[in-house]
């Protein structure tokens, strides 16, 4: 049986329309699609804003004063 987040819908940060899984950019702005993740009661929301760009930074950057 698949885990809710596996069925988890993405959305469009800017224009918030939904896509599939696998649907990095949105066809319709070009912008990114938010990637969700499940609490502990379950259900799934979308990440924060500051740990989806904390994610997406460069390595070789310094993540401290993004924070």
């Amino acid at each position: 049986m698949a885990s809710p987040i596996e069925k988890a819908t993405l959305r469009c940060w800017t224009c918030g329309l939904k896509y599939t899984r696998t649907q990095e950019t949105c066809n319709h702005c070009h912008g990114w699609t938010v990637n969700t993740h499940e609490c502990h009661n379950g259900e799934t929301r979308i990440l924060s804003w500051n740990i989806f760009q904390v994610t997406k930074t460069d390595s070789r950057e310094d993540k401290a004063p993004k924070l």
